[in-house]
């Protein structure tokens, strides 16, 4: 079945986070494929890894740094949407989406 694949799309998208721009496409790659396999929206964390990778972007600057603000806040509002009635399993996550949304909107 695809969702047997979910855990490994999901850590290349969490590993595009991790290592950083270089590995942006392939993030938001894993991302899009999370999204199709996980139709019932059980895991809220590639929403994350969509705002965080974006939030990067939109931090670099240049001429797609409002679409990349507006991607990020779109992906993290979902997010924090899906995850903030988890309890602690979401904590930090929760936080940490909370906190990249400040940023977010200091950058204005």
């Amino acid at each position: 079945a695809w969702s047997d694949f979910l855990p490994a799309w999901m850590r290349i998208a969490e590993m595009a986070v991790v290592i950083g721009s270089e590995r942006d496409v392939e993030g938001l790659r894993a991302v899009d494929v999370l999204r199709d396999l996980d139709g019932k929206r059980q895991y809220p964390e590639p929403e994350l890894y969509a705002g965080e990778i974006w939030a990067r972007r939109a931090k670099v600057g240049g001429a797609d740094a409002a679409d990349a603000t507006r991607r990020a806040r779109t992906a993290l509002e979902r997010f924090l949407g899906r995850a903030r009635g988890a309890g602690e399993a979401q904590g930090r996550n929760v936080a940490r989406a909370e906190r990249l949304l400040r940023e977010l909107e200091g950058g204005r």
